[in-house]
Parts: C-alpha cells; sequence; structure tokens
C-alpha cells in the first residue's frame, strides 16, 4: 500500500511536469505565433502625413504672374510613426502644360521641407528642343528664372557645343545658366552684376560674354564658370555677334555711329566708326570675317557690309528690319520686317532682292532670327514671331517659309546647336493673356517606404507691369 501510493504519487509528479512542460511549450508556441501574427497585422502601411502650409490651402489662392507677387517661399509639413525618409522628398508643378521639377530649390528636413532664393520658387521656365531636320519637339529643358526680352535681339540663349554648354541669362535673377547640353541639366548658376541684356559665346576661347542694362561694361566668363575679367565699351552694348571662325565679337551702340571690336583671344577691344547709325548687324562666320549691319537715315537707309576695312552699301532700305541673319549655306541675307510681317532675302555679294517672304495672313511681328549651322547640312532658317508664338521656317535655298512651328507660350530666344542638330527656343510661360491654373505637388517617404502626396492648386492672373509681361520693343530708329 505505501510502494502503490509511493508509485502513483512519482506517476502524479511526473504527469504535472509534463503537463506543465507543455503548457509552457504552448504559450510559448502561442506567444510567439501570436506576437508574428501581430507584428504583420500591426505592420505601418499607412503613408506618412504631408500638407502644405506656404501657401496655405486655406488662404487666397491667386497670384499674378509677376515674381514679386508670386509665392517667395514654399512650405510643406510631415511626419510618420516610423519616422520619415527626407531624401525621398520630391515636389513639382504643372502650369501651361508644362511640368516642372522643382526639388532642387527645398531644403528637406526630418518634419518640413522649405525653399529660399531670390525670386519666387515658381518663377520657373522652359527652354523647347526642336530636331532641326524634322523641325519635331524633342522636349524640354527647365530654367530656373525666367528670361525676358531684351533691346539686345533676343540675345539671351546661347550654345557652345563645342564645350558641350547651353548657357540662358535668368533676367529674372541676374543669373548665368550653364546647362549640360546632353542631359539638360543646370551645371551652374553665375551671378551677375547687373540684368543681363545680351549672351555671346566664343567657343574656341571657353569664353563667354554678358552684356548689361545701363552699363557700359562686358564681362566675360569661361565655360567653367569663372569671371576672367571685363571689357570697357564706349557705351550700353545694343547688339553684339560673335564670328566663331575669326574668334572675333562686333559690338554696336544705341544712337552712334561706333563699332566695337573684340579679339576673344586677348579681350582687346578696338573702336571704329561706321558711315551710318547700325540698327542691326551681322557677320558670315566664315574666315573671310565679313559684317553687315542695316541702319542709316533717309536716303542713307540700307544694308551694308564691312570687308577688309572697306564699308560697301549693298542696297537700300525703305525701313531698317528687327534682325539681320546670315546663311553661309546660300551667301543670303536676311531681314527681318516687323511691321510687313514678312522676310526680305538678299543676295550677300550684290545686295539684289531675292524674295519678299511673307510669313501668314495674321499678325506674325518676326523678332529675331538664326540660320542653321552650315555643319549641320540644312538650309533653314528659324524665324521668331512673338505676335503668334510661332517660329517660321525658312527654306534658305529658295528663300521661302517651308513650315511653321507652334509654341506654347511667348518666345523669347533663339539658339542652335549644329553638333546636335537642335534648336533650342526659350519660353516665357509667365506671358498670360487669361487666367491659367497652376497644379503644385510635393511627395514623401516614410522609413517603410510609403508615399503620400499633397497638392494645392492656384490660380494666376495675367499681369501687364509684371515679370510676365512682353518686353518693350524699338521699332525705328527714331526711338532709339
Amino acid at each position: 500500500m505505501h510502494l502503490f501510493s509511493l508509485t502513483t504519487h512519482k506517476n502524479r509528479i511526473l504527469y504535472f511536469v509534463i503537463v506543465v512542460f507543455a503548457f509552457v511549450v504552448m504559450a510559448a508556441s502561442c506567444g510567439g505565433g501570436g506576437g508574428g501574427g501581430g507584428g504583420g497585422s500591426t505592420a505601418d502601411t499607412t503613408p506618412p502625413s504631408i500638407l502644405f502650409s506656404s501657401p496655405d490651402p486655406s488662404g487666397t489662392l491667386s497670384f499674378k504672374a509677376d515674381p514679386a507677387v508670386l509665392p517667395q517661399s514654399i512650405s510643406v509639413s510631415y511626419s510618420d510613426a516610423s519616422g520619415i525618409t527626407s531624401t525621398s522628398f520630391s515636389s513639382a508643378f504643372t502650369f501651361r502644360g508644362q511640368s516642372l521639377d522643382i526639388t532642387r530649390v527645398f531644403s528637406a528636413g526630418a518634419s518640413s521641407a522649405s525653399t529660399g532664393s531670390n525670386t519666387s520658387p515658381l518663377y520657373w521656365t522652359v527652354l523647347a528642343r526642336y530636331d532641326m531636320t524634322t523641325d519635331t519637339l524633342l522636349g524640354t529643358v527647365p530654367v530656373f528664372g525666367v528670361s525676358s526680352g531684351s533691346a539686345g535681339r533676343f540675345n539671351l540663349a546661347e550654345i557652345d557645343d563645342t564645350g558641350n554648354l547651353l548657357y540662358v541669362a535668368a533676367t529674372s535673377r541676374n543669373k548665368l545658366l550653364y546647362i549640360n547640353l546632353a542631359t539638360g541639366a543646370t551645371l551652374k548658376e553665375v551671378s551677375l552684376p547687373g540684368k543681363p541684356t545680351i549672351i555671346r559665346a566664343c567657343p574656341s576661347q571657353g569664353k563667354i560674354y554678358v552684356a548689361f542694362e545701363n552699363s557700359a561694361t562686358i564681362y566675360v566668363y569661361s565655360s567653367a564658370g569663372a569671371a576672367l575679367g571685363t571689357i570697357a565699351m564706349p557705351a550700353t552694348p545694343w547688339n553684339m555677334v560673335i564670328n566663331r571662325t575669326t574668334a572675333t565679337a562686333y559690338v554696336i551702340f544705341s544712337n552712334s555711329t561706333a563699332m566695337s571690336v573684340i579679339n576673344c583671344a586677348t579681350d582687346i577691344a578696338v573702336s571704329t566708326a561706321l558711315g551710318n547709325i547700325p540698327q542691326v548687324i551681322a557677320t558670315d562666320g566664315l574666315s573671310t570675317g565679313r559684317v553687315y549691319y542695316a541702319g542709316g537715315l533717309g536716303a542713307a537707309r540700307g544694308i551694308y557690309f564691312i570687308s577688309g576695312g572697306v564699308e560697301t552699301q549693298l542696297t537700300s532700305l525703305a525701313a531698317n528690319p528687327e534682325d539681320l541673319a546670315y546663311d553661309a549655306s546660300s551667301h543670303r541675307l536676311f531681314a527681318a520686317d516687323f511691321d510687313a510681317d514678312s522676310v526680305a532675302v538678299y543676295n550677300a555679294g550684290t545686295g539684289s532682292l531675292i524674295n519678299n517672304t511673307g510669313l501668314g495672313p495674321i499678325s506674325q511681328a518676326p523678332f529675331t532670327m538664326r540660320a542653321s549651322p552650315q555643319s549641320t547640312g540644312l538650309s533653314k532658317m528659324y524665324v521668331l514671331n512673338k505676335d503668334s508664338d510661332t517660329v517660321s521656317v525658312l527654306n534658305t535655298a529658295n528663300a521661302s517659309v517651308s513650315g511653321t512651328i507652334n509654341l506654347a507660350a511667348e518666345p523669347v530666344g533663339l539658339a542652335v546647336d549644329g553638333v546636335g542638330k537642335s534648336l533650342y527656343v526659350l519660353l516665357n510661360l509667365w506671358d498670360l493673356q487669361a487666367s491659367e491654373q497652376l497644379k503644385l505637388q510635393s511627395t514623401i517617404r516614410d522609413t517603410l517606404g510609403n508615399a503620400n502626396t499633397a497638392s494645392v492648386t492656384l490660380s494666376i492672373q495675367p499681369d501687364v507691369t509684371g515679370g510676365g509681361a512682353p518686353p518693350a520693343r524699338i521699332i525705328s530708329e527714331k526711338s532709339r
């Protein structure tokens, strides 16, 4: 009996141990499985919160198209329980059919991102890039800062195809932008001492020349962005052209018979007196070094060419053109008549009129021109039309219009890339004739990859006195 009781007691103890062990195992199993299941069911799949604090979506969202009136800063706040990946922050806006990434003007932190600049972070524009062979749109290049027109024949965009660079003068920010031709990325921003009116590149010397509003000084910068010095001029430059073959720049001035000739290798300028006041100037771009200008008053008004220091009148004119361009492939001169909506074509050797080409039934207002470089094998002259927001394409061989490029906004500059066979048209998106909607949005991710986007829509109103207004135009020698 004692033995049975002892045995039974031992069995009970063993049974208790087994039960307890099983319970512990089950508890551990349930706890681990439950923990894993709980982890799966409570994993963070909630996107972070993000909202605009400036401009305030609940405030006034109507602005004029003027950098002094548009929001001077943009701020976005965000948060998430698992933490924020601030490097994922991005921001963009869509305006007049153009989408522009403005992420780079933001400083993004753990809980907010904000901008800071000397002009509104919204005040961007684009360069529309076209294939010169087909004249079809290839894409756009974003530019921070608007380049409105100037008296310098829209010399605000320039190509250095040797250095693979596209230069743009952002007049709203007083910046010279260096853009990679291959990628469209802005490589450098050079601060300028005033409002630029003319930029001209001399690729063989790795230089870019910049003239300014109300300044008789030309600044010289390298293709790497370094300031190389200044060149004193007798007055404020009115227009400048560069013969890239001879590395020589020619500068004319308002109401002056003076012309300054700059040796681009030495940056030494020599002034000479012309027989008449030049209105516009062109060069043949060849080793012959011919220079052409249109100007003069009354019976002396005409087109002149200078070769070997000798000035000769090619032909007389009834009115001075808005621009004068030389085409090397046809050895012809093209003169843009703003008021007559036409381009007159002359033999550059004899001055004989080949054709007076009308640009269309509506007002075109041709303002500036660029010829396809001879290296492209193309025979085209591109004519920027301000009134119709178009570019007329002229066949230089037969002096007739071969096509029209319709633009998304007011054109304020032309540049041609002979190596890439591309035409760049600088647009001013902020020149408005009616109210336009601008959608601004920003995106952020948390540390687990969940993303969220905030957006706000602004109403942009025309402003004829602000930064979006068309530039003043010089029509005749009387206004000069």
